[in-house]
């Protein structure tokens, strides 16, 4: 990690998507930018003064470190991210544990909004948009960012990890399918044939 100057500190303002300010923090043009690539908010840690990955404190998302960066923008004199908490783009879904409330079903149509939510980023390409700059980088960043998450699931060392590495991995499959143009169906529909067999 590279040790970051105050001189190159940008005041880091962390929405929630109603707008509700929820924390207040540094980052550097740097920290920008590994926000954009990484799809991780980067900011200046208050200790050390180096350039690490944002960890919300446990009163401002229900399940700790567990978030999803919804944008990330330069506003010129400050920059502005707004996060979903709980690992999820629906907040109503998770319980205060940070938990998704199955009753013993799996929740598709988690599926569905989230591909529909890929779709559009793709389609409008907006601006401070993690998913868009996926899809302005090309199917080639894709596949390596794919790749990356793989490795990082297949290296996890611990169950909440795990976790988290699977939703980011579920994640950028969701994006390579949509730069393939394959419905998330055809997916489904090829495991369903295969149940009997």
């Amino acid at each position: 990690m590279v040790k970051e100057g105050k001189k190159d500190s940008i005041p880091l303002v962390i929405r929630n998507r109603s707008g509700g300010i929820i924390d207040l923090e540094f980052t550097s043009k740097k920290g920008y930018g590994k926000s954009l690539e990484t799809g991780k908010l980067w900011h200046i840690n208050r200790e050390t003064g180096r350039l690490l990955p944002y960890e919300p404190a446990p009163d401002n998302t229900p399940a700790g470190r567990e978030y999803v960066m919804d944008s990330v923008q330069d506003k010129g004199r400050w920059i502005e991210a707004v996060i979903v908490t709980g690992g999820t783009l629906e907040e109503s879904a998770v319980t205060p544990s940070g938990s998704f409330k199955t009753s013993g079903r799996i929740k598709t149509d988690i599926l569905g909004k989230l591909t529909g939510i890929i779709k559009k980023r793709k389609m409008l390409m907006p601006e401070g948009s993690y998913t868009g700059y996926l899809f302005k980088e090309g199917i080639g960043k894709i596949k390596k960012k794919l790749g990356e998450e793989t490795i990082e699931l297949l290296i996890s060392s611990d169950r909440n990890n795990t976790v988290y590495e699977a939703a980011d991995l579920l994640y950028h499959f969701l994006v390579f399918l949509e730069a393939e143009s394959i419905d998330i169906n055809e997916i489904l529909k090829e495991l369903e044939s295969r149940m009997d067999k």
